[in-house]
This record gives C-alpha cells, sequence and structure tokens, in this order.
C-alpha cells in the first residue's frame, strides 16, 4: 500500500532480509519482509504514495526480470521468484 496505493490481501511471507546500509545520514539497519499478494487484475495502475523519490512503478513478467540490465532489488529477485513460482520454495533470503 505505502509504495503502490493498491489495496489487496496479504499472503503468506515468503522471505526476509536484514543488512546494513550507509546512507547519507548514516548507517541504517534495513529489514526487508517479502509477500505473496494476490491480485484480481493483472496491470493494476500504481503510484507512489510514500515520501521516497521513487521514480517509475511497472509490472514485470518473469523472463522480463531474468533479461533485464537494469538494476532491480533485492539482488537475485528473479531467481528467488522462479524457486517460488516454479518449484514452489520458500526462500529466507533471495540473494
Amino acid at each position: 500500500m505505502e509504495e503502490t496505493e493498491l489495496s489487496a490481501e496479504i499472503g503468506r511471507e515468503l522471505w526476509s532480509r536484514d543488512f546494513e546500509l550507509d546512507t547519507a545520514d548514516g548507517m541504517v539497519h534495513q529489514q526487508e519482509r517479502y509477500f505473496l499478494v494476490n491480485l484480481t487484475a493483472i496491470a493494476l495502475a500504481v503510484r507512489n504514495i510514500s515520501s521516497e523519490p521513487i521514480q517509475e512503478h511497472r509490472w514485470w513478467t518473469l523472463s522480463e526480470l531474468r533479461a533485464t540490465a537494469e538494476v532491480v532489488y533485492p539482488e537475485g529477485l528473479a531467481g528467488a521468484i522462479s524457486d517460488i513460482v516454479e518449484n514452489r520454495v520458500d526462500r529466507e533470503d533471495p540473494r
């Protein structure tokens, strides 16, 4: 909801990761949790409503994620999603 303004039922947690991030304001302990969300429409419009300087949202197919040269976070996202979708594997950390 925070970054997309979408309202959907949150499913099971797929994986989480914790790490330290060096920002202009100092070190930050980052905690990320990733959840399965089922949407009723494939191409829902999204809009950034957070204070973060997000410039663009878009939907990616798994094959697009695998093939892109763009930077996508978290690193290893395509592989983690592949494991979950194709092999039904739960992941602790996508890296």
